[in-house]
């Protein structure tokens, strides 16, 4: 009786460390995803680059301006297969209209790890008097959750 009680003991705490070990491999494989969907995006190949992308991927950026008069992106996230979203609004004097705009983006070679070339394509809005196809190249320089922009 005392054997049987102890193989049951030893089978159980076989079974309870090989499922144990099935979650961390598993965690693991999941952390190798993440770090490797950011490694997907298409930017340039140096060490500037690569950090700037970084800060750029794991960062939701709040109230950036994109120079188009009422336009403000309420959020802009970018994302590793090189597309970005954001919540927008047209903000007029006499109303606030709520609207979304998606598209791709690309990356110069980085000044820095905060600063960098952005080319922003419009592919699809729908905040009024915007249409896909427009784009905006500007300099920024990432600030935690803000981007400071210099237009070009």
């Amino acid at each position: 009786m005392t054997i049987s009680l102890l193989l049951i003991a030893a089978i159980g705490t076989a079974d309870a460390k090989k499922s144990k070990k099935t979650e961390n491999t598993e965690e693991t494989k999941s952390t190798e995803t993440v770090a490797t969907s950011n490694a997907k995006a298409n930017i340039p190949d140096d060490a500037n680059s690569k950090k700037f992308a970084k800060a750029l991927l794991t960062n939701a950026f709040s109230n950036f301006s994109p120079d188009i008069e009422g336009l403000v992106y309420k959020s802009i996230q970018f994302k590793s297969d090189n597309s970005w979203t954001t919540d927008a609004a047209i903000i007029t004097p006499d109303a606030e209209m709520e609207c979304i705009e998606a598209g791709t983006w690309t990356l110069d070679p980085a000044e820095s790890a905060t600063t960098g070339t952005l080319l922003l394509k419009l592919e699809t809005t729908d905040c009024p008097s915007r249409e896909a196809g427009e784009s905006i190249r500007f300099r920024a320089t990432l600030r935690g959750t803000e981007i400071d922009a210099e237009f070009r």
